[in-house]
């Protein structure tokens, strides 16, 4: 039997997720290789057992979650405001991210980012620290000409520096979402920055192949997924030809190597409207194995899905684990 192209075959869940149901089983059974967790809990008693507990099953773990608000803790604002970022009108705020042109918060955010290389929920060598979810940048004279990504690269850069000076071989994610999906422009990543596609406003009714699908002549009234929720995301769809023309501007930026993709198949938060009780999760046949043709022919072998909201309480409304096994056995099967 071939080795499997993709190499890491993971999903990202939240603390409920983990322990309300036994997924560390689940993710073997299914052939993943990595869970990431969206917490700071696996430093508890009950984090070391679940670590323990994928250490058995030969699982890594990674950790994964929005952090510039805990690298450059807001309180600082009060002693120097001019690390935190300033908007369109000039006044410098502590709301979210920082300012990228700062060398104190870049000191901050570094310094901070290496106490975290003990962190007992990495196991693979390579860390996470996303931009604030929705934070704006920064509008200052030194950072006014730089985009969202490139401010945000500007960090990672500084970020992954300082941590290979400990660990030669730590890497960055550098997160393409929202506001920092387009490629960087003015700045170029560091040795190990490694880019993690989030393609968080398409539809999952179709293949992200479907070049024309969330576009301007797409209909209104096709969901952009299959839940009877109304959706907060309908006015800030993302046309897929967009989202693919994105992806390799920034695999020609980052290489495809390192790449990592992290979708939203298995995302019952997301089809739920981040609202319970949870709906069952929407499956489109063919969906899962086409996108995976479209990222695995470009060189990309690390895919990763969110399934927030597959707790306890969800497996016991909607017991079927068939979505997952099918995630696994997609990502098993495929093949260039």
């Amino acid at each position: 039997m071939t080795t499997p192209w993709f190499t890491t075959r993971g999903v990202v869940l939240t603390w409920d997720d983990i322990t309300t149901y036994d997924w560390v089983a689940l993710a073997a059974e299914a052939g993943l290789t990595t869970i990431s967790v969206h917490t700071d809990a696996l430093t508890s008693e009950r984090g070391h057992a679940f670590l323990d507990a994928c250490r058995r099953a030969g699982l890594e773990v990674e950790r994964e979650q929005h952090a510039l608000s805990r690298l450059l803790p807001r309180d600082l604002f009060e002693t120097d405001p001019a690390m935190f970022r300033m908007t369109e009108d000039g006044r410098r705020v502590p709301d979210s991210n920082c300012c990228a042109s700062s060398e104190a918060a870049l000191e901050v955010i570094a310094a901070n980012a290496v106490k975290e290389l003990d962190d007992p929920g990495t196991t693979t060598g390579r860390y996470y620290f996303w931009p604030d979810d929705g934070g704006e940048r920064c509008h200052c004279d030194g950072c006014a000409g730089l985009s969202h990504t490139d401010q945000a690269l500007l960090v990672e850069n500084r970020i992954v520096t300082a941590l290979r000076e400990v660990r030669a071989d730590a890497q960055v994610s550098h997160l393409a979402y929202q506001s920092t999906m387009p490629a960087p422009v003015q700045v170029r990543p560091e040795a190990g920055v490694f880019l993690e596609f989030a393609p968080f406003f398409r539809t999952w009714e179709v293949p992200l192949s479907r070049r024309d699908a969330q576009g301007p002549d797409w209909p209104r009234d096709v969901p952009e997924r299959g839940s009877r929720r109304a959706a907060r995301r309908d006015d800030r769809r993302v046309a897929h030809g967009d989202y693919l023309d994105h992806l390799d501007a920034n695999l020609a930026c980052f290489g495809a190597e390192t790449a990592q993709v992290l979708e939203y198949w298995l995302d019952v938060s997301l089809f739920s409207d981040w609202t319970l009780p949870a709906v069952e999760l929407p499956w489109a046949d063919g969906v899962l194995e086409d996108d995976l043709s479209t990222y695995g022919s470009r060189g990309i072998r690390r895919i990763t899905t969110f399934a927030a909201y597959m707790n306890g309480g969800y497996f016991a409304a909607y017991p079927s684990t068939d979505p997952v096994r099918a995630y696994g056995a997609a990502l098993l099967d495929w093949r260039p």
